[in-house]
């Protein structure tokens, strides 16, 4: 198993790591689709957290990922649920930063505030969104930093 040999060589060498609830989906990583009862992504999350030793809790938002107004991201299967224009992009993400707003994919705008922004290395073009999502938010006067230098 990765996690117990990983998070502490993280906290050795000052490296964020995120743990995102992908819950009992270990292998799709969050991707899977999963019909759960009110509470239990919550439960799953401090258990997860609870597994390993001083993590701490950050509220975050993916800038490239569509969001419906209950607050879950929209499924991969609706169109423009996976956002690959950087300029889109840009737009999507300073809001939940500077606002605590979001604007979701049915036109309504719910609460987020984002403290951390994710773009995982996987997205097609993450290295380009990940530089756009900088620049954005060093021009508007942001600061952007590791988590471990916060």
């Amino acid at each position: 198993m990765v996690t117990p040999k990983t998070v502490p060589r993280a906290g050795e060498h000052a490296v964020t790591i995120c743990a995102g609830p992908g819950c009992p989906d270990l292998l799709g990583c969050g991707r899977c689709n999963m019909e759960t009862f009110a509470g239990e992504i919550k439960n799953y999350s401090i258990y997860e957290m609870a597994a390993s030793a001083r993590l701490r809790v950050v509220r975050g938002s993916l800038p490239y990922r569509a969001c419906l107004s209950n607050g879950r991201l929209a499924p991969r299967t609706l169109q423009g649920a996976v956002i690959h224009d950087p300029d889109v992009v840009r737009q999507c993400l300073l809001a939940p930063v500077t606002s605590g707003r979001m604007a979701c994919a049915d036109g309504r705008e719910i609460k987020l505030e984002a403290q951390t922004l994710c773009i995982l290395g996987d997205t097609p073009g993450a290295r380009k969104l990940a530089r756009a999502a900088i620049e954005t938010l060093n021009g508007a006067g942001v600061c952007v930093a590791f988590m471990a230098e916060r």
